[in-house]
Order: C-alpha cells, then sequence, then structure tokens
C-alpha cells in the first residue's frame, strides 16, 4: 500500500458520493468489427471535426488493424474505417495533422506474416480516409517501431522510433527524415553499445533543429533515465541530457514553452517489480536543464501521458491512474497544474461506473470553448470486452448533462490530494532516495510558518515527526530507519498535506 488507511478510506467515500451524482455515460465508445479497439492520438480539423487513430485487435486470428474514425464535434462518426488484412500487423499507430492541410499522415509498427519483417510505416490520407500511398522503411530483421512523426519547415516528414537491431538485442533511436513524399533523405541512429535507448516523441524547433525525447536503459543496474537530445537540422547532436533517479524515470510527452520545455510521463522511486509508478512532471530551461520536478502519487500507479500549456499559463496534463477512481481498476484522469506544478483540480473518467473495469487516456486535444477532446480505450464486459473511447469536456472537465446539448460527459472530482501544496506554499524535500539525512526547503517561507513533517510508513505508521519553522533548510534524521518505501507528509499552518514518496537506502 502507498497511503495511510485513513486517506484511503476517505478517497472511498468521497468517490462513492461522486458516483451516486453521475448518472451518465461519459464519451461515446467506437468499435471496429467488434474487436478490441483503442485510440492513441487524436487531432482536430479546421472545419471543428477530429480525426481518431489507433488499432483493433482480432484475437481469433492474431492481427492488428489499423482503425481511423472522423468524428464531427458532437461525436457522431462521419467514416471509420480499419487498414490492414490477415497477412499484417499494425500498431503503435500515431496521427500528425498540420492546420491548414488537406491530409493527415499516420505512422505504425507493421509486422508482415509473408515475409516476416518489422518496418516502420508512413501513410498518408486525404480527410475522406482514403490512402494515397503508404511507405515502408526496414532497417534488419528485429524489432523497429515508430513512436513520432511531424511535419516538418519543408513539407518532408520526422520519424522517430526504436529499432532493436544491434548486439545483446539492444536498441537504439532510429530517426528518418523524408520529403513530402516519404522518400528517405537521411536517417541516423542515437545509443550505445552497451545500454538500450528507445524514444517517444520528437518535435521540430524554430531553428529547424529537432528535440527528441527518449530514455536510456542500463542493463547492469536497475535504472532507467529520460534522455534529451537536441539536434541541428540535419540530426546531428547538440547537446544531450539525463535525468531521473536511481531506479525509473519515463518522460512521454515534451512541449516547448517560452522558457524552456515541459516534459511529463512516470517515475518510480524504488524498483518497478516493488511499487507502482507516481506521475511526473519535468521543467527544463532551454538548454535541457532541470529548474524543477514535480511527482503525484497514490496508492497505485498514476501516469501523466500528454501535456499542454494553457492560455493562463498553467498546464493540463492527462493520463491515467489506479488510486483516485474506481476502487480497484484504472481510470482516465485529467487534472490541471500551476506553472510551478500545483494541483489545482482532479477529475477521472470511467465508462461503466458500475463494473470496476479498466479505462486509459492516450492523447489529447483543443474543444470549443476551452473544452478538451480525449482519446483512449475502454475495456468492457465480455463480449465486448474493449472499445475505443473519446470523452469531451468543457474547460473545467465537465459535465453532466449533455454538453452544448450534443455530447454527453460524466466525471467525477476529488480535491487536490498529492504533491503540490497550497497557495504556493510548496517546499522541496531531497534527496530521494534518501541515505542518513532528508531535508526540507522552506526558505521561501516566513518563521510564520510552521511546518510539520510526518514520516509514515506504507502501511500507515508514524515513522518519524517534526515540527519547525519555516525560512530555513530544515533536517530530518533518517538514520535510524530501516531502509524502504516512505511518505513524507508536509503540513504548513495546517493546511491539506503535501506529500512525497521517499526511498531510504543505506
Amino acid at each position: 500500500m502507498k497511503k495511510t488507511i485513513l486517506v484511503i478510506a476517505l478517497l472511498f467515500c468521497l468517490k462513492s458520493q461522486l458516483a451516486a451524482q453521475n448518472n451518465c455515460l461519459p464519451g461515446n465508445l467506437y468499435n471496429n468489427n467488434n474487436w478490441l479497439d483503442g485510440f492513441g492520438s487524436i487531432a482536430g480539423l479546421d472545419n471543428g471535426d477530429y480525426i481518431a487513430g489507433g488499432s483493433s485487435f482480432n484475437s481469433s486470428n492474431n492481427y492488428r488493424q489499423m482503425f481511423l474514425v472522423r468524428i464531427d464535434a458532437c461525436g457522431n462518426d462521419i467514416w471509420k474505417q480499419g487498414y490492414g488484412d490477415t497477412t499484417e500487423y499494425f500498431s503503435n499507430v500515431i496521427l500528425h495533422h498540420q492546420p491548414g492541410d488537406n491530409f493527415f499522415v499516420a505512422t505504425a509498427l507493421h509486422y508482415s506474416n509473408i515475409i516476416q519483417w518489422y518496418t516502420y510505416t508512413l501513410i498518408k490520407f486525404n480527410l475522406a480516409g482514403e490512402m494515397l500511398w503508404m511507405r515502408k522503411y526496414w532497417a534488419g530483421p528485429q524489432k523497429s517501431s515508430p513512436k513520432s512523426v511531424v511535419q516538418t519547415s519543408d513539407g518532408g516528414f520526422a520519424i522517430v522510433g526504436f529499432n532493436q537491431n544491434f548486439a545483446n538485442d539492444y536498441s537504439k533511436i532510429w530517426f528518418l527524415k523524408t520529403d513530402g513524399e516519404g522518400n528517405i533523405e537521411w536517417d541516423k541512429f542515437y545509443g550505445t553499445n552497451n545500454n538500450s535507448e528507445r524514444v517517444y516523441q520528437i518535435i521540430q524547433l524554430p531553428d529547424d533543429g529537432y528535440l527528441i525525447l527518449g530514455y536510456r536503459s542500463y542493463p547492469d543496474a536497475p535504472t532507467l533515465k529520460t534522455w534529451l537530445i537536441r539536434t541541428d537540422a540535419q540530426g546531428n547532436i547538440l547537446w544531450e541530457r539525463l535525468h531521473g533517479n536511481n531506479f525509473a524515470t519515463y518522460g512521454v510527452c515534451i512541449i516547448p514553452i517560452p522558457d524552456g520545455y515541459m516534459i511529463s510521463g512516470i517515475q518510480y522511486a524504488a524498483p518497478t517489480w516493488q511499487i507502482a509508478g507516481d506521475a511526473y512532471l519535468l521543467k527544463t530551461d532551454i538548454n535541457g536543464y532541470m529548474q524543477w520536478q514535480r511527482t503525484y502519487g497514490g496508492q497505485y500507479s498514476e501516469q501523466i501521458s500528454k501535456i499542454m500549456q494553457l492560455p493562463d499559463g498553467n498546464y493540463m496534463c492527462m493520463g491515467s491512474n489506479a488510486s483516485w477512481g474506481t476502487v480497484g481498476s484504472t481510470d482516465g484522469w485529467l487534472f490541471k497544474v500551476s506553472a510551478v506544478g500545483d494541483s489545482i483540480w482532479s477529475k477521472t473518467y470511467c465508462y461503466d461506473t458500475l463494473v470496476a473495469m479498466y479505462e486509459y487516456f492516450y492523447d489529447f486535444t483543443t474543444a470549443p470553448d476551452g473544452g478538451f477532446m480525449i482519446g483512449g480505450f475502454a475495456v468492457r464486459p465480455a463480449p465486448t470486452n474493449q472499445d475505443a473511447w473519446i470523452v469531451r469536456t468543457d474547460s473545467l472537465g465537465n459535465a453532466c448533462p449533455p454538453y452544448n446539448g450534443c455530447w454527453a460527459v460524466g466525471t467525477e472530482q476529488t480535491p487536490p490530494f498529492f504533491e503540490g501544496g497550497q497557495g504556493g506554499e510548496q517546499v522541496v524535500v531531497y534527496p530521494n532516495p534518501a541515505g542518513n539525512t532528508l531535508f526540507i526547503n522552506a526558505t521561501h517561507l516566513t518563521a510564520a510558518h510552521v511546518l510539520t513533517i510526518s514520516l509514515y510508513t506504507p502501511q500507515g505508521q508514524l515513522a518519524k515527526q517534526h515540527t519547525a519553522p519555516g525560512g530555513a533548510t530544515l533536517q530530518l534524521a533518517t538514520d535510524t530507519l530501516p531502509s524502504g518505501i516512505y511518505y513524507c507528509h508536509i503540513q504548513v499552518n495546517g493546511h491539506a498535506p503535501q506529500t512525497q514518496k521517499i526511498a531510504v537506502i543505506r
């Protein structure tokens, strides 16, 4: 367990009350031949429609189609189409649409049962869903899978993914630059010979260079770090940065902001087989150096899959969590944080509150009036099993009854409850993992701010407590504590506690 029994009981009661108030099914479901369907990306079109893309798995003959749907602003499907036959396998489908274009592209892992090759594919479609061309890229018999595609300033495309055709089955990042017809202009590999590297996203910068977000795993140690690579327009590395703790830190989404970059993902404060992960935010400057990082954790696992900056300077985070929604399952998750990461509000989304099933969000984009259109999938009882899922919200993540008279969206809300503090009272706790001493930086507060610092075991037992005024960096001795996971609760003037998961290792 990752939270105290008291907090779990309180959240369960709040969840039960809210579930009783929610009498509509959130969002719309879409299926392809009643297979196992899911959306991995969604993009808005100039006329207010949306394109959502993912894959459909046919469990009876073990093949997977690309699944695309175009919907109007009310969620009605204009067309939906599966691509691929029993000789093919499409997965990791990612869409990209540039405003003003009359086409969109999709990149996906493609596997042929006939030649038994894994290839990148890049496919261009018109807005009616008709395939204009398909290009396949091969770099050896072992697995290759694309993860991100963007249209470049010269009208071509930049694709990144991983390629596993290296010694010891290690993987490296594979970057392909194509022209507007998908013909390769150049490609590069990034990685080492002693580690495995993979990738999540690429963005092109104003100087036509690129920023690549990936990770590096170390086979000789249980460590995985976020890897940020800055290149010039030809893909030559200008600088690279590694971020993370001594365990696992996955940065899965990066966005440019006026003074740097914001990265979201998931972080583990112990070996991944011991605990669930926490949602993770990392703010860097324009050179990739960390300015601050935050984790948001509950009893089970949370992840921020995508993040966007809002006009007010705050951030909307989208992903999934298993701690504050339907008991016993993972729910879609939307929450807002301030410019420095303080939680503002949080809402979870499940398609059916009567049955504890699993729902995941993977991508979102803006909707009218400051709202959001979110894509993912919802697991359902047999025989349906799993459908692709789109939820539309207003700017606050609301609500039932139907939104604008055409789209029913159900929400469940809990108050800010994780690391973040309130009213600018956020304090920084370090190092993590801790050795003999834990430091609490409260120098931005004054002596009028009284801090109560408590360490709890995962079973909810108080292991250590200390009260002191702010205005200084406080120290809490941990040399008498057994090595393990603890929850550091910090109250400032009695406000709702900031909570952070801490590992003590000596």
